[in-house]
């Protein structure tokens, strides 16, 4: 049996590993060209980690801020926690809204393409091929070209083939 003190140590690593594996599994979503399924899914269950990691830390502050000596010091500790916790929702929640991707796929001759909007405020149409599970590699980039809305045959062999140029839509 633990003890209490040794039962809350162990929880407080686990909610800091937890918060790690957040982070890591949103740095990987942005690092690597995961499929969309799977680079929202990251994105996404990443930040509701780190978000139950932070509000499991805020508990414990409050905590640590009704047992302290001195309360004014750590009122104003407490005040920093929660101005910095409340950044660190907000800039992962704008991580997540930039890194997720549309599941705009197609087949051509016999593989799955995936065409992205890459652009923030200029469009870049990229395409990619998947060619693991869950991974896919970079084909073609067409910069100041949007995404077309839907991919018929003809549409699919121009956006592999690299001939998605101005004159095509």
């Amino acid at each position: 049996m633990t003890r209490g003190s040794q039962r809350r140590r162990m929880i407080e690593v686990a909610i800091m590993l937890a918060a790690l594996a957040g982070v890591a599994s949103m740095g990987l979503a942005a690092s690597f060209p995961f499929i969309p399924i799977a680079n929202n899914v990251m994105l996404v269950g990443g930040w509701f980690v780190m978000l139950a990691a932070g509000i499991r830390t805020l508990m414990s502050a409050v905590r640590w801020v009704r047992r302290a000596r001195w309360k004014v010091p750590a009122t104003i500790a407490f005040a920093f926690a929660i101005v910095g916790f409340v950044c660190l929702v907000l800039a992962g929640r704008f991580a997540v809204a930039m890194g997720m991707r549309v599941d705009e796929s197609f087949s051509y001759r016999g593989a799955t393409y995936y065409v992205q909007n890459e652009g923030f405020m200029d469009p870049v149409c990229v395409v990619y091929e998947q060619n693991g599970l869950i991974t896919m590699r970079e084909v073609q980039r067409y910069e100041e070209r949007g995404v077309p809305d839907g991919v018929d045959d003809e549409l699919a062999a121009a956006l592999v083939d690299g001939t998605y140029g101005p004159t095509a839509d």
